[in-house]
């Protein structure tokens, strides 16, 4: 193969993979606590989720069983 040929393919490759999305990570948990003030959510594991600002958290309570989906 030339050197060209492998240009072409490198570059292609790169462009590709920038188009591949995000993927989507996925958390359950039981809720421990709720900061509407910062955003953030904490489950009893001690693993904590900052939320988008457009999410009301206002239905979440402790001790509710939750299953996340996230992009990391």
């Amino acid at each position: 193969m030339d050197r060209r040929a492998i240009a072409i393919i490198a570059s292609t490759v790169l462009a590709v993979s920038t188009t591949i999305p995000a993927r989507a990570q996925e958390a359950d948990g039981v809720v421990d606590a709720i900061d509407g003030a910062r955003s953030r959510l904490t489950l009893r594991d001690g693993t904590s989720y900052v939320l988008p600002a457009s999410f009301d958290a206002t239905p979440l309570r402790p001790g509710m069983e939750i299953h996340l989906l996230y992009v990391a």
